[in-house]
């Protein structure tokens, strides 16, 4: 008795594939049309409602998966990851974030001699020869610090090319 059963996956299955051409039984996804229907082979699909053509018509046209991840239909147990409907594209996001910045300001001051002088322009020399030494305040203020932009055009996980194709 033999433990080994042969098994073929469902019609509308996706699996990856390393070809560049349509295996037998499988379509590649990748948006160009097929001419090839009169054996009706991509009804079955239509009927699923995956890609346009199909039933009665002599093309076919799967939906199309370059560059795209594939993810688990509904929402995550816990509530905060939900894909879009099934067999439906969702927009790529960045979930919302913060970058601190520690900006604790600062001032200038500057170190000068000055001579007092009294009302009518003569140098006041009560008390002393009347220059004087001292550290004034100048202004204060924060830094202005801004925060730029680096990346590229997606956030990606390191990734392997593949073709999805779509079981017929």
């Amino acid at each position: 008795m033999s433990f080994v059963t042969k098994i073929s996956p469902p019609t509308g299955s996706i699996t990856a594939y390393l070809g560049t051409a349509d295996p037998p039984g499988w379509v590649i996804m990748n948006g160009v049309a097929r001419t090839n229907n009169a054996d009706g082979r991509y009804n079955a699909l239509n009927a699923l409602g995956i890609g346009t053509g199909g039933s009665g018509t002599s093309t076919y046209t799967p939906p199309d998966y370059r560059g795209v991840f594939l993810r688990g239909n509904g929402a995550a147990p816990n509530a905060d990851h939900t894909s879009a409907a099934l067999g439906q594209y969702q927009s790529d996001a960045y979930l919302t974030h913060n970058h601190g910045v520690n900006d604790p300001g600062h001032r200038h001051t500057t170190s000068s001699r000055y001579e007092i002088f009294d009302s009518v322009g003569v140098s006041n020399t009560t008390g002393g020869a009347g220059n004087s030494s001292g550290s004034n305040q100048v202004n204060s203020s924060t830094t202005g610090i801004s925060i730029k932009n680096t990346g590229g055009t997606e956030t990606r996980p390191f990734n392997y090319a593949v073709n999805w194709i779509l079981k017929l």
